[in-house]
């Protein structure tokens, strides 16, 4: 359901860990919305964000947005530093 990731370089393992993490519903959602999922991931590549497994084990939320919303967010801020502060403790980062 998730083969998808493997397109844009996400492990086998972290996808079983999403599988295991997640209920149904969101793993489908996430699904349905592969488009959208693999335009934020190749975004978030392009700024810098490195911890990208990490955020669709603990915040599969930001990936469920639209690729305009989640670009957005970015739009008037210094991305460099948001981006810092999201590679640094994304647990504590909310968008």
């Amino acid at each position: 359901m998730l083969d998808f990731l493997q397109r844009v370089n996400i492990s086998n393992e972290t996808i079983e860990e999403m599988l295991e993490t997640h209920s149904n519903p969101m793993i489908y959602n996430l699904s349905v919305n592969e488009d959208n999922c693999l335009k934020i991931i190749s975004f978030m590549r392009e700024i810098g964000i490195t911890v990208i497994d990490e955020l669709l084990l603990y915040k599969l939320d930001w990936f469920l947005n639209t690729f305009s919303y989640f670009t957005s967010f970015f739009r008037d801020k210094d991305v460099k530093n948001e981006v810092n502060k999201i590679n640094e403790d994304y647990m504590n980062y909310n968008l």
